[in-house]
Parts: structure tokens; C-alpha cells; sequence
């Protein structure tokens, strides 16, 4: 009994440094998606200012199209990348939690 209830907290330990370490990356992911959401927002300015000028540079347009269409698959990719951490982080807060009632259980 003293093995299985080291065997729980060993990890129980595990899985709490695996969430903490799930949740460090989401919020690093999370300020990357800010900044890159900030960037976009700033490009999207900057490209509506460009597509003035495009009007007298026609060539010009769909090297922008594609920096513009890059940008926003860039973040939808980051965005993914978010979800996909969050989605871990739930995983293991339920293993976590599945761990905590086999330990409560055995008290």
C-alpha cells in the first residue's frame, strides 16, 4: 500500500510539473500570439497604406497579397499551436485530477 501510494505521488509529482510546464508554454505561446496579432494589426495598417500606392504601382499588389496572406497564415499556425498546448494542458489537468482522487481514495 505505501508503494502504490509513493508510486501516486511520484506521479502525481510528474503531472504536476508537466502542467505547470504545459501551462509556462501556453503563456509564452499565448504572448507570442499577442505580439504576432500586434504585428498583424500594425502590417494591416501598413499594407492599407501600401495598397494606396498600388493604385499607381499595379505590379506591386500581389507581392503584397502574399506578405499579407503569410502574415495571417502565420497566425492562424500560432494560433493552432495555442490551441493545441491548451488542449494538452487539459489532458494533463485531468490526469492530474484523475491522480488526486486514487490518492484521496487511498488515504
Amino acid at each position: 500500500e505505501e508503494e502504490l501510494m509513493s508510486s501516486l505521488q511520484i506521479a502525481n509529482t510528474k503531472l504536476q510539473a508537466e502542467k505547470a510546464d504545459l501551462l509556462s508554454k501556453l503563456q509564452r505561446g499565448l504572448a507570442i500570439h499577442k505580439r504576432t496579432t500586434m504585428d498583424l494589426e500594425a502590417n494591416t495598417v501598413e499594407l492599407q497604406d501600401l495598397q494606396g500606392l498600388q493604385s499607381r504601382a499595379a505590379e506591386d499588389t500581389d507581392n503584397l497579397k502574399k506578405d499579407y496572406a503569410s502574415a495571417v497564415e502565420l497566425s492562424i499556425s500560432r494560433g493552432k499551436k495555442i490551441q493545441l498546448l491548451e488542449k494538452n494542458v487539459e489532458t494533463y489537468e485531468t490526469q492530474l485530477a484523475r491522480a488526486n482522487q486514487k490518492m484521496k481514495k487511498m488515504e
